[in-house]
C-alpha cells in the first residue's frame, strides 16, 4: 500500500502538483520507514525474551553433568533449583515447588507444582490436569522442597523443547497470527455473485 499510494502521488508530481505531491509522498516515505523501525524494534525484544540460555543438571551416562539448557531434548532427566528461569516444559518426578507464572499466564500468585503420580495407567495431558504437575518453560521456580527438605534437589523429565514448549506457541502465535475473518468478507462473494445475476 506504501508503494501505490508513492506511485500516485509520483504522479501527482509529474503533473505539477510539485508542492502537494511532495508533501504527501514525504509522509508516506516516513511512515514506511517509522513502520519498519518498529517491527524491527519490537522483533529484537521478541528475540531476547525467547534466547534466554541457563545452565541446567541433566542425568547422562550414569551420572549428573552440567550442560547448557539449550542442549536439553524431551526424555532427559533434571535437577530442578529454586531461582531458576526454566528453558523448557517438564514434569516433576518428586517432591514439590512454588512457581512463579506471571510471565507467562499473567497470574500474579505463585503456583504450587506437585510430583506426578507413579502411576502407569494415568494419562498425563500437560495443559488440563497434568498442569499441576508441569513446570511451563519461561517460568520461574521461586521454591524446592523434597520429603521436608528444602535444601534437597528435585527432579523432573523434559517433555518439550524449543516452539514445542508452552512459551514456544505462545511466541509462534505472536509472529503468525491467525488471519481473523468477518462475516462480511465470508458473504462477499455471495453478495457479488448476487449482483451479477441481477445485473443479467
Amino acid at each position: 500500500s506504501y508503494l501505490y499510494h508513492f506511485a500516485c502521488y509520483s504522479l501527482w508530481i509529474w503533473f505539477s502538483y510539485i508542492i502537494v505531491g511532495s508533501t504527501l509522498a514525504s509522509i508516506v516515505v516516513a511512515s514506511g520507514v517509522l513502520n519498519v523501525h518498529v517491527k524491527i524494534k519490537n522483533q529484537r525484544v521478541l528475540s531476547a525474551l525467547t534466547a534466554s540460555i541457563t545452565s541446567a543438571k541433566v542425568w547422562r551416562g550414569g551420572r549428573w553433568s552440567q550442560i547448557e539448557s539449550k542442549l536439553l531434548v524431551p526424555g532427559d532427566k533434571v535437577q530442578v533449583r529454586g531461582d531458576w528461569l526454566l528453558p523448557c516444559d517438564m514434569v516433576l518426578l518428586t517432591g514439590q515447588c512454588i512457581s512463579d507464572e506471571s510471565a507467562l499466564t499473567g497470574e500474579a500468585m505463585p503456583v504450587r507444582k506437585i510430583a506426578a503420580p507413579k502411576d502407569p495407567r494415568a494419562k498425563y495431558l500437560a495443559e488440563k490436569e497434568g498442569a499441576k504437575h508441569t513446570l511451563f518453560a519461561g517460568t520461574k521456580v521461586l521454591e524446592t522442597q523434597v520429603a521436608g527438605d528444602k535444601l534437597a534437589a528435585l527432579t523432573a523429565l523434559v517433555t518439550a523443547t524449543g516452539i514445542t514448549t508452552s512459551k514456544g506457541k505462545l511466541v509462534a502465535c505472536i509472529l503468525f497470527p491467525q488471519k481473523t475473518r468477518f462475516k462480511y468478507d465470508q458473504e462477499l462473494p455471495v453478495v457479488i455473485a448476487l449482483l451479477g445475476v441481477y445485473s443479467l
